[in-house]
């Protein structure tokens, strides 16, 4: 808008009403009619240099009258106020705004510019404006400057603050699991009218449809604020709302398969990490016992060198969503079997007869370096594996060969019986001389009675001065008898012998005098 007054007054005159509008004619201004003497005056003054004071000059060789210097005036400057009625306001709303000059008079040559948009003003200096949208927007009241006047340009801001309404934003569940599809819905909170928007979960921003829907997978376990929003429109602006929804981790139980069911000492076993919910092949760790092993391409593989137990737990790291439940297994890691063969040189003795028995492993062949039970006797089988032992009181008797199991075998018992029979001997009627000529035949003879209850063959012996010198066997029946004789050495030196018929349960002794010939008694 182009100014309706040819110049407007100067700064530095006094206002007599905010309402006069007259144009300013500095030469009626009876303070600058004033100064226009007074400067006219001084000038004079200087001129003739009456009244002054010498002043002496920079280089002290004499005096100096002062001298004042006429310049042309500078622009004059004249400022423009910008008033509003309001500048707060709605959409829709408008504002009155009003330039004067600093005296108060209207700025009618002034124009109105709102963020570059130009507004006419009336002869008062007055334009009303309409906002229709929010936002903030300068309001700048300024007039061309002229040869003589340059004036300052005046603004305010307005606010026009847009209508607020809340978002209201709802989940179809807000306790889920990793991984879940939650459908979120966005609404005005006014009147519950669906309403298009975006949602913020876990710093991911999702679009909705028309009708203020989206469905969003829960990325990981956590606990999420999901927040709705909406841009402004020319008249709103969208209060955010927001919704808590929790996701747990996703429980995967995990499984292990090996390719050996039965295991033994030094078998080695290859085992296999797998998810339960998708058979697929993971990665992770396995602790077989006191061994941790990490796994290659989903496997391990351990040897176990040792029969027993092994404690087997396979791990796997949880993920942002899943946690994986632990393998808790036990791996039994069986012995191998070398059952024990047991023999014997006889198994059918007489009490007091001994036996050798022989122990060696059936699966090699090797002596068993074990122990043998016999009755209620243990007996130590030597390098060889063997052990002779001696029974004495008739019946059955169970020996059993065993061997404490190593860390790698096991060694199954073998046993055999040993029958002990039930045979007793007696010796009766011992018929010895008591005397006989050296060198001379002569005899001593004995019955011998099996007084048990089984056949056996009874061992006698002859014992002559302390020394066996013949032995006969007989076999009797339970209460058979049989008389046995011997020879009596006569040559030996002249003198009283000792003899002794002997079985294995009993013994006669008789005294035995070998003569000379010639009834000296002395050798020949």
């Amino acid at each position: 808008m182009s100014p309706t007054t040819s110049r407007p007054p100067r700064r530095s005159r006094p206002t007599a009403s905010s309402d006069d509008s007259r144009p300013y004619d500095p030469r009626k201004d009876p303070k600058v009619i004033g100064i226009a003497l007074i400067v006219f005056g001084t000038l004079a003054v200087a001129m003739a240099g009456f009244g002054s004071t010498p002043v002496v000059g920079g280089d002290g060789g004499g005096t100096v009258f002062p001298f004042q210097d006429v310049e042309d005036d500078p622009l004059e400057e004249v400022r423009i106020s910008l008033e509003a009625n309001r500048t707060t306001l709605r959409p829709g709303e408008s504002v009155r705004f009003r330039a004067t000059y600093e005296n108060g008079s209207p700025a009618t040559g002034a124009s109105l510019s709102v963020d570059g948009t130009e507004h006419s003003m009336d002869d008062r200096g007055r334009a009303t404006v309409t906002f229709d949208s929010g936002g903030s927007y300068t309001a700048t009241a300024s007039q061309p400057s002229t040869e003589t006047v340059r004036y300052v340009a005046d603004g305010t801001i307005v606010t026009v603050e847009r209508y607020e309404v809340a978002l209201a934003v709802s989940a179809n569940a807000t306790d889920v699991t990793a991984g879940d599809d939650v459908e979120l819905t966005v609404r005005r909170a006014d009147n519950d009218e669906e309403v298009s928007g975006t949602v913020t979960v876990g710093g991911e921003s999702y679009s909705t449809d028309d009708r203020g829907r989206v469905v969003v997978g829960v990325p990981r376990a956590d606990t999420f604020e999901v927040t709705a929003s909406r841009e402004p429109t020319a008249t709103q602006r969208y209060r955010s709302d927001s919704v808590t929804v929790t996701a747990a981790h996703r429980r995967v139980r995990l499984a292990v398969a090996r390719n050996n069911s039965e295991l033994r000492p030094g078998d080695t076993i290859e085992l296999t990490l797998f998810r339960t919910d998708t058979g697929n092949i993971v990665e992770g760790n396995m602790t077989v016992g006191d061994r941790s092993i990490r796994t290659v391409g989903g496997s391990a593989t351990v040897t176990l060198d040792r029969a027993g137990r092994y404690d087997l737990e396979a791990t796997r790291s949880d993920t942002r969503s899943e946690t994986f439940v632990p393998v808790e297994e036990t791996l039994a890691v069986r012995r191998h079997a070398a059952p024990v063969s047991l023999s014997a040189n006889r198994t059918d003795v007489e009490p007091g007869e001994a036996v050798r028995f022989a122990a060696e492993r059936t699966d090699t062949g090797a002596p068993l370096t074990g122990q043998l039970t016999v009755s209620n006797r243990t007996i130590w089988l030597d390098q060889r594996g063997q052990a002779t032992v001696r029974f004495s009181e008739p019946g059955e008797v169970p020996v059993v060969a065993r061997r404490a199991n190593t860390s790698t075998h096991r060694f199954p018992a073998d046993r055999l019986n040993v029958t002990v029979r039930d045979t007793s001997y007696r010796v009766r009627n011992v018929d010895s001389p008591d005397a006989v000529e050296r060198n001379e035949s002569a005899s001593i003879a004995a019955n011998v009675a099996n007084v048990g209850s089984d056949v056996g063959t009874a061992r006698v012996d002859y014992r002559f001065d302390g020394e066996i010198v013949a032995a006969d066997s007989l076999v009797l029946g339970p209460g058979q008898s049989e008389t046995v004789r011997f020879d009596v050495p006569t040559d030996a030196a002249l003198g009283t012998y000792r003899q002794a018929i002997e079985v294995r349960d009993d013994s006669v002794e008789v005294d035995v005098e070998i003569r000379s010939s010639s009834g000296a008694g002395e050798d020949e």
